[in-house]
């Protein structure tokens, strides 16, 4: 066998291993890796629709507070959400995928903002600790989420008193752009499963493509899902 062939060889497995050795992305979106730095195009035309500033207003965060970002992704809201609280306060910008952890990571060292801390999320709870978020939000991504009641119970354990949440999801449309019709979830379905599971739902507000609800403990107690 040639050196060539031999050189050929070893570059195709070492390849098979590097793609065998990296999570696959989820559907809701593509997985910058950290390497490729800066904002990608289809976030910079998010603000249009998103309008993060009345997402923040929502929140209502004020400097020195703790927020919860469930679901960060690429970190859309992540430094949004530092900004809001400044350096006195707290950012837990939480997920399930590695390679978004991995993101979140290289932007806040590049970012230089030590107040944020980034985990791995679990699949019936953020894994936060209980009685410290003030603000939580949870924005187009509960419909991933498969035991949305055990998680919401989960959540509500991890506010602080006063705390809120904040849901946000696309409106259950047909749309030739965005989720399909089944990874959305009608503003009405999310009362409801939030009601069982402990919520009540203080405002509604309609963004151009999406509902977004307030929620806060509606003073229930509601068992600890197994």
């Amino acid at each position: 066998m040639t050196s060539t062939r031999l050189c050929i060889l070893s570059l195709v497995f070492l390849v098979a291993l590097s793609g065998l050795a990296w999570p696959a992305p989820r559907a809701r979106g593509p997985v910058i890796l950290p390497g490729r730095l800066g904002t990608p195009p289809e976030q910079k035309s998010r603000d249009a629709w998103q309008q993060p500033e009345r997402v923040l207003e929502a929140l209502a965060l004020k400097p020195g507070d703790t927020a919860a970002d469930v679901g960060a992704g690429l970190g859309y809201f992540t430094w949004r959400l530092a900004g809001a609280v400044g350096p006195t306060g707290k950012v837990y910008a939480v997920d399930v995928d590695s390679r978004s952890i991995a993101y979140l990571k290289h932007q806040r060292a590049k970012r230089k903002i030590g107040w944020v801390e980034v985990g791995k999320g679990g699949y019936l709870s953020p894994r936060l600790p209980e009685g410290s978020v003030d603000a939580a939000l949870i924005c187009n991504t509960l419909h991933h989420i498969r035991s949305r009641a055990a998680y919401l119970v989960n959540l509500r354990r991890t506010l602080a008193p006063g705390g809120r949440l904040v849901l946000v999801e696309f409106k259950k449309v047909r749309e030739k752009q965005g989720p399909s019709i089944e990874h959305r979830m009608a503003a009405e379905t999310a009362i409801e499963l939030a009601d069982k599971a402990g919520w009540k739902a203080v405002a509604r507000l309609d963004l151009p493509r999406q509902w977004l609800l307030v929620l806060q403990p509606n003073g229930r107690e509601v068992s600890r899902p197994r």
